[in-house]
């Protein structure tokens, strides 16, 4: 009887806690799985492997009395009310997590939409100034045709003048050629841009005596072609001497149509950099209108002036905050180090500025845009990740240069020098932007940018607004344009 009873009992304690069990499983259905829930349900299990363990044991020693049964089946209930608590606790917490997910979708949501919009408006925004900076370029370039036209021109009628002049006879020169620097032989002229054109020859020239000569004759050569101009001026006392002819252009609809000529004598090295900007601007197109666009702003703005910084000036300022944003690979670089020191590439200069000077330097630079256009591509396809200048338009880049001389606290910002990869441990560093021309070792193109105060002058201060106007969207006035 006793065993029958025993029996029964353990048929209706295994009966209890299977259906127990499955309860506890088909509560499991309904929670994330989690490692905590997964350690649970693993505990769970070997709880009823014991259970029926045990059990089994139970059974083979039939003789233990009831009472002892009752008060294991006792303990192991206590456990499963234990097991069941836990669970009880565990869903509270699934429950408060999943509320907790639940508003952190919808806000994750919220912000996506919210997100999207602010880069529609950033888009938008960015459209907006994009389509600005092409007008300002359309309206300040000249097509390249026109300004073939305007060179050839004006460079042939000083090949005239030092023809009829019979300079070789007069002097003994062996070879006198005229060639014309500057920005419209660079790629990044306006179409107010000044001609500029130097008169080289062979052998070294007193240039305000041999300027002297030329300039009266000009005179002469002037009014016998009946050639029509505003302005002929000799600046003799100039730091580098030149003659300057205004006059009007010829057969344009332009608004502006004045063109100032400056003609100057042996300027080699003026000569040697503008054909090195030209391969720059020819290889990356971008980067010949950005300079148009940065050349506008700073004018407006006074950073360009006869008392501040050149053009010239601010094109350099320009390409070293690609080179150091790495948007342009250092291929230009790197090549132009490697031949620096080579003989074959040196030049000796001689010329009057303020003192005599001579001295030599290295010519060298790489005359093939499309090297430069290869090694970017190649750059590219090394970094896929990091955005170079193949990535950009010009929203982006002049926000960008904007906002990189912004910073200013970083010393190597204004520090220029597009051929070398090293900062001199030794220079003038009252010098706003210490500009280290690429060709002529003894000019600084930004000893006209030396100040007294480096936190407050107008340097930082236009590099400053313009970085606040752009982020108020305030573009018309950043270009002082009427709305």
């Amino acid at each position: 009887m006793e065993g029958d009873l025993f029996y029964e009992s353990q048929k209706y304690i295994l009966f209890i806690k299977m259906k127990f069990y499955h309860a506890l499983l088909d509560r499991f259905k309904n929670i994330n799985q989690s490692q905590q829930l997964q350690e649970l349900d693993s505990s769970l299990k070997q709880f009823y492997t014991d259970y029926i363990n045990d059990w089994y044991n139970l059974y083979l020693i039939s003789q233990i009395d009831i009472k002892t049964i009752m008060q294991l089946n006792s303990i192991l209930g206590e456990q499963l009310k234990e097991i069941d608590k836990h669970i009880n606790e565990m869903l509270k917490r699934l429950s408060k997590r999943q509320l907790t997910q639940q508003i952190s979708n919808n806000q994750n949501e919220q912000n996506i939409l919210q997100n999207k919009e602010s880069s529609n408006q950033i888009t938008s925004s960015s459209n907006q100034l994009e389509q600005l900076l092409n007008q300002i370029y359309i309206q300040e370039k000249i097509s390249n045709q026109q300004n073939e036209d305007l060179l050839d021109k004006e460079v042939n009628m000083v090949k005239q003048i030092v023809s009829e002049m019979n300079l070789k006879q007069l002097f003994g020169l062996q070879n006198v050629y005229v060639q014309p620097y500057g920005s419209l032989v660079s790629g990044f002229s306006q179409n107010d841009s000044d001609i500029d054109i130097s008169i080289n020859t062979d052998c070294y020239l007193n240039e305000r005596a041999f300027l002297s000569l030329i300039y009266h004759f000009m005179i002469t050569y002037l009014e016998k072609h009946k050639i029509k101009y505003q302005q002929l001026e000799f600046k003799k006392d100039a730091r580098i001497p030149l003659i300057t002819l205004v006059k009007q252009k010829e057969n344009t609809d332009q608004i502006n149509n004045i063109i100032s000529i400056d003609i100057c004598i042996n300027n080699l090295l003026g000569c040697a950099n503008s054909q090195m900007l030209k391969v720059i601007s020819q290889a990356y197109p971008i980067v010949a209108q950005l300079g148009v666009i940065i050349k506008y702003w700073a004018k407006i703005n006074g950073l360009i002036s006869k008392k501040t910084l050149s053009s010239y000036a601010f094109i350099l300022i320009m390409i070293s905050f690609l080179q150091k944003t790495k948007l342009i690979d250092n291929y230009f670089q790197e090549r132009v180090q490697k031949r620096q020191s080579d003989p074959k590439y040196f030049t000796s200069i001689k010329r009057t500025k303020d003192t005599l000077e001579e001295f030599e330097t290295s010519l060298y630079f790489i005359k093939d845009p499309s090297v430069l256009q290869k090694s970017l591509q190649k750059y590219k396809e090394k970094n896929p990740h990091q955005k170079n200048l193949l990535d950009m338009n010009l929203a982006s880049l002049f926000s960008k240069f904007i906002e990189f001389y912004t910073n200013t606290n970083e010393e190597s910002r204004r520090y220029i020098d597009i051929v070398n990869q090293y900062i001199l441990k030794k220079y003038n560093k009252e010098i706003f932007f210490y500009i280290c021309d690429p060709l002529d070792t003894k000019h600084n193109p930004g000893e006209r940018s030396k100040v007294e105060n480096l936190e407050d002058n107008i340097y930082i201060n236009g590099f400053r607004l313009a970085w606040q106007q752009l982020q108020d969207k305030q573009y018309s006035q950043m270009f002082k344009l009427k709305q």
